[in-house]
């Protein structure tokens, strides 16, 4: 017998709801569309359609990707131009050659 509460596919639907919906519980993508089912249950697509992708015609989904990866870089060129630089310029100041020192021997982590 087949157990209603387990997700075999783990795509976040119990059996129950797969049988209920009559998508497959062991393939988390039904009609193969590269949209879990339960992603698409949730945003009131049918899991069943691959013909039901959403459009991305005017490339919000790329721009949405790009600063995606765009904000971590940012993050790096202002930590890396804007802060380290200060902060290692106070710390010459504070601790002199031992500063120096430790520097040659030690890697930036950024």
């Amino acid at each position: 017998s087949i157990d209603n509460t387990t997700d075999p596919d783990l795509d976040s639907l119990i059996n129950i709801y797969e049988f209920t919906n009559g998508t497959s519980p062991t393939d988390p993508d039904s009609d193969d569309d590269v949209m879990p089912d339960f992603w698409e249950i949730n945003n009131l697509l049918n899991p069943l359609d691959s013909s039901d992708n959403i459009p991305d015609p005017d490339g919000a989904l790329a721009r949405g990707t790009f600063a995606t990866l765009a904000a971590p870089l940012l993050f790096i060129a202002v930590i890396n131009f804007l802060f380290i630089p200060h902060e290692e310029r106070l710390l010459r100041d504070i601790f002199g050659e031992e500063y120096r020192s430790y520097v040659s021997r030690v890697r930036r982590w950024l």
